[in-house]
């Protein structure tokens, strides 16, 4: 598996005539997967035309603080309508940079806050730049717990922690090579290995032995193997395990299969639906009885299942009981009722995930003719709609009715 460089700018002001030759080059040199940054209105377009022209390469959109001071009224509307651009995978950068002064921090705060907004609209991971703007930064990411990365990270290994126990990532660059990196490597070193990103950031912040001279995506390479020192594996292995965590967290919705469970599924439904089963009812064990039961339920139409998979490996569920057809199943109710249950695992748990699953189930289920669908719960009451993430029954019910 190659590099993935999860934050790069490619804009031809600063590579010039050899910009697309070197664009042709990068593959060659290990490099899988680039994802490039337009951070102001005026890159939007020079950022979506490159997505398009290179495959292995993937777009992220938004408002850089150096920015907020010149937004039209109708700044909003044209990212929102950039980001649904084809290969356009995450909003940022953006995000509060108080270095050269803070004259502007509350229009900082606004447009920080209205893209957190936009990206759970749209359900989209975000990118963010903060520097010298720490306490602020947080304050804003605590109220609206985005799911994203905290990019060219500078802070503590406190904070660090902090951002990760959010659910985000952490990016470093280059910097994390340089002799005086003291901080970074303490904020390296207390950071999950997989909630590490590596980026460039190119242009600027090329690595050691490179550092001064334009950066590239292939010179992660070096600050890969850094990151490998510091958190005790492999070059290689350091390279496999940033380049999943870059797909997990900005690719996989892109790459996901969702469909209904055929016949030659059996296993893959009966692995899932025992894995989801454990995980609501706080880790217990299901006997053989009970997954011959399902195995049942499964082969005479008593349900309908939908897969969500990562390549060839199940990483989601979302089924349907049929009561009317289930003369061993006794609901909690004491209803006939046909029961809805949803189901991602961890790495993959995103909204959009669960919501294309349930949109297909709930096709299928109206074609058999169902009027009404029961939540399913836990044996402790708890909705299951929260292990998933869900503000609320309202949000669940609103996507069903």
């Amino acid at each position: 598996m190659g590099i993935f460089d999860t934050h790069a700018h490619y804009l031809k002001r600063d590579f010039g005539d050899d910009l697309e030759k070197l664009l042709g080059e990068l593959p060659e040199k290990n490099v899988e997967r680039v994802l490039a940054v337009g951070c102001g209105l005026d890159e939007f377009e020079e950022t979506t035309a490159l997505v398009e022209r290179h495959d292995y390469i993937f777009g992220a959109l938004g408002v850089h603080p150096e920015f907020v001071d010149d937004l039209p009224e109708n700044w909003e509307n044209t990212l929102e309508i950039a980001l649904k651009a084809k290969k356009i995978v995450a909003l940022g950068e953006f995000g509060l940079d108080y270095h050269y002064g803070s004259d502007n921090k509350s229009k900082q705060r606004e447009v920080f806050a209205r893209q957190l907004e936009l990206a759970k609209k749209l359900d989209l991971p975000v990118i963010i730049h903060s520097r010298d703007a720490c306490e602020d930064t947080m304050e804003l990411l605590r109220e609206y717990k985005p799911r994203g990365v905290m990019h060219c990270f500078s802070y503590s290994a406190e904070i660090a922690k902090e951002v990760v126990k959010l659910g985000m990532y952490v990016g470093f660059t280059g910097v994390l090579t340089f002799k005086n990196a003291k901080k970074a490597i303490a904020a390296c070193e207390a950071v999950p290995i997989e909630r590490l990103l590596l980026e460039t950031d190119c242009p600027y912040m090329a690595p050691e032995p490179f550092r001064g001279k334009r950066c590239d995506s292939s010179m992660i390479a070096f600050t890969g193997a850094r990151m490998a020192e510091i958190k005790g594996v492999s070059a290689d292995e350091m390279i496999e395990i940033a380049n999943k965590n870059g797909r997990r967290l900005f690719l996989v919705k892109s790459e996901i299969a969702v469909r209904i469970a055929e016949e030659s599924d059996l296993s893959a439904v009966l692995a899932i639906r025992m894995e989801m089963l454990s995980v609501v009812n706080e880790g217990k064990t299901f006997d053989e009885d009970f997954r011959e039961r399902s195995r049942e339920y499964f082969t005479n139409g008593a349900q309908t299942t939908v897969l969500a998979f990562d390549g060839e490996n199940a990483v989601g569920c979302a089924t349907i009981c049929y009561v009317d057809v289930m003369p061993t199943y006794s609901h909690p109710t004491g209803k006939r009722a046909h029961v809805m249950n949803v189901y991602v695992r961890d790495d993959y748990r995103r909204r959009g995930i669960a919501r294309e699953m349930m949109k297909k189930l709930l096709d299928e289920a109206r074609n058999r003719g169902v009027t009404q669908i029961t939540l399913d719960a836990t044996e402790s009451g708890r909705p299951l709609y929260q292990s998933l993430g869900f503000n609320g029954s309202e949000e669940f019910m609103e996507l069903i009715f």
